[in-house]
């Protein structure tokens, strides 16, 4: 590196030569790409993830029929689907479908942006993840928990069959028209991590005397 001696009038460092010319250029080069970097990343749009999951056996079908009705939507979102589901769609779909595997679960749990589940673990889960959910029931029991928490407006309720409705509660969380915060305070009257870490803990305690 080269060093220029030439004068600096009024040199804000206090020397009478700038010795550093060429490694200022550097720095300042790197900061317009760091400038440039993050504007290109606030002007990408944040993609809408949606979660799909009817447990481990999914004896209906609810998710293939669900995700190919969704699929013919202009909702502009991704879905979030268990691996096993990859041959029942067509690759023209690839683009709208991201595929997980079973370890990758709530991970993938963890990035979505909605929750669509049944009324069992899975939905306790996403409640868990405060994440809006979408429960459809796949039997009795279910139907039962679903009421109880659309009733304390922790969840929202549908059918396998109402797509439209579906497709409406989509957009108004996609597009901001449901207090988000509201709801995540809601849901943690229902299950709150931070106290069952506690409960854990002092069950551990007993069992450590």
């Amino acid at each position: 590196m080269s060093y220029n001696t030439k004068k600096v009038k009024n040199n804000k460092t206090g020397y009478k030569y700038n010795l550093l010319p060429s490694y200022n250029f550097l720095l300042n080069k790197n900061k317009n790409k760091n400038k440039n970097k993050n504007k290109k990343n606030k002007n990408k749009k944040k993609i809408f993830l949606v979660f799909i999951f009817f447990g481990g056996y999914d004896k209906k079908k609810i998710t293939i029929k669900l995700l190919n009705n969704l699929l013919k939507q202009e909702l502009n979102v991704k879905y979030l689907v268990n691996k096993i589901f990859k041959k029942s769609f067509s690759k023209i779909f690839d683009k709208h479908i991201i595929f997980f595997k079973s370890k990758d679960h709530y991970n993938y749990l963890y990035k979505a942006d909605l929750s669509i589940n049944n009324g069992g673990l899975g939905m306790m889960d996403a409640i868990a993840f405060k994440k809006p959910t979408i429960a459809i029931a796949q039997y009795k029991h279910q139907r039962i928990n679903i009421e109880n928490l659309n009733r304390s407006k922790v969840v929202f309720k549908a059918q396998p069959n109402e797509f439209i409705t579906i497709c409406n509660i989509i957009k108004k969380i996609k597009d901001k028209k449901i207090d988000i915060d509201t709801l995540k305070f809601r849901q943690n009257h229902i299950i709150n991590l931070n106290i069952m870490k506690n409960t854990f803990r002092m069950i551990f305690k007993l069992y450590d005397k």
